[in-house]
């Protein structure tokens, strides 16, 4: 009976290895008994087959050759999305682009001189190019004399230190590398002659001011697309490194004075809304380069307004998006970097954010955060000179002090709110 064969089979796959510890002759005459099955012309090739899978399934103590997919509960996806993005994260933080699973640099045509280890050409001579196109030491008319002044070559141990990688070395490594490999040139000229080290830094430091106003002019040329994706790479770098300092530098190099400041807001708001973690990570930052003047009011101001005016549609996906984002507007109006009178009725009709209640939850979560920055006193006394009105910003049907003060109960951290009852 085939079906029998079958169900004997799923059960053998999910009792037999208990049934090995506990009743061992009876599961040997079983499978006695399925081995003179495998052998009976009776039976079709597929229960066969099926029968010699549980018979190998045994002989491999129970261990499946193909794991089987099953389905996660949430927790477990969860679990499983955070091992992830920690992996992710620590492959970000410790650099391992580049490096072999043993930790260390492998040779590459660069620091083995143009050979491999067996000292074969490891490239064509005459076309010597690294895949990311740079000319290497040893390239096409590039190549080096390997004489005395070559000072790589006077000490092969720190040839590591002068000539570092680029993977896995934030900005401020790299140019402490580079610095590194120019003191020592300097001292090596400056044991020799004074008057040359006094020539070679004068034409250092024109070189670097020509490359400065170089890279000011490529700056005030860049595309508004091409500085979305600058503004996207060094938030998604931050999210792996958490470098304040990185991204100040590479807001710098977007130009000054900064054109795209509202964009940089935006995108920012954005990241503390969609990403996991987001609004402590982003929030931080946000508040950090405006504490450093890098950010203007008026880009706080452009950023706002862009988020706001496709609120609605990011508020699908994003339900805690008004919330997150007045959070922070509560904190800048706290700090002076804007002004509560940015926010007007007007301005919540044209975006469409009054009749189904959006502007409300915006507003009220700008005063929550207010509240929790002044205290009550203050914050009631600020309320009384800011000249706001919350019920203007309420759904036009609930502008009632009774419906204000329900929504102050929607949200646990909305309560304490409840110290504006007299003044509704």
């Amino acid at each position: 009976k085939p079906d029998f064969i079958q169900a004997l089979c799923k059960l053998l796959e999910t009792v037999g290895k208990k049934m090995e510890a506990k009743q061992l002759a009876s599961l040997n005459n079983i499978f006695e008994t399925l081995k003179k099955l495998t052998q009976d012309p009776a039976l079709d090739f597929r229960h066969r087959f099926m029968i010699q899978d549980t018979i190998d399934l045994r002989k491999n103590k129970w261990i499946p050759r193909f794991k089987e997919e099953k389905a996660m509960t949430k927790k477990e996806f969860k679990q499983k999305e955070a091992r992830e993005e920690q992996e992710a994260r620590n492959r970000a933080m410790h650099g391992n682009s580049g490096r072999s699973k043993y930790g260390r640099q492998p040779r590459n045509h660069h620091q083995s001189g143009g050979r491999d280890h067996r000292g074969s050409s490891s490239r064509n001579k005459n076309n010597m190019r690294e895949d990311n196109e740079w000319s290497t030491a040893g390239g096409s008319g590039a190549r080096m004399r390997r004489g005395t002044s070559d000072i790589r070559l006077k000490d092969k141990g720190s040839r590591r230190k002068l000539m570092p990688t680029r993977s896995g070395m934030s900005r401020q490594r790299l140019e402490l590398a580079s610095s590194n490999k120019y003191s020592s040139l300097l001292q090596t000229t400056k044991n020799k002659d004074s008057p040359t080290t006094t020539t070679t830094t004068k034409t250092t430091t024109t070189t670097t001011t020509t490359t400065t106003k170089v890279t000011t002019s490529a700056a005030k040329n860049l595309s508004p697309e091409q500085a979305e994706k600058k503004i996207d790479a060094f938030l998604v770098e931050y999210f792996a490194a958490r470098d304040k300092g990185e991204v100040i530098q590479c807001i710098s190099e977007l130009g000054e004075p900064l054109k795209f400041g509202g964009k940089i807001v935006e995108k920012m708001l954005m990241n503390a809304v969609e990403k996991k973690g987001g609004k402590d990570v982003m929030g931080g930052l946000l508040k950090y380069i405006v504490s450093k003047k890098v950010i203007a009011k008026g880009d706080l101001e452009t950023g706002y307004t862009e988020v706001l005016k496709n609120a609605i549609d990011f508020s699908c996906d994003n339900p805690n998006l008004y919330y997150i984002i007045g959070d922070f507007f509560g904190q800048f109006v706290c700090d002076g970097s804007v002004d509560i009178s940015y926010i007007t009725v007007e301005a919540m009709e044209k975006y469409d954010l009054l009749n189904y209640g959006d502007a409300g939850k915006f507003v009220l979560s700008v005063l929550k955060s207010i509240r929790t920055e002044k205290g009550e006193e203050a914050f009631i006394e600020w309320y009384k000179k800011s000249g706001m009105k919350v019920a203007s910003f309420m759904r036009p049907k609930r502008r009632s002090t009774s419906d204000i003060l329900a929504e102050f109960q929607k949200r646990s951290e909305w309560e304490v709110l409840m110290c504006l009852e007299p003044l509704l």
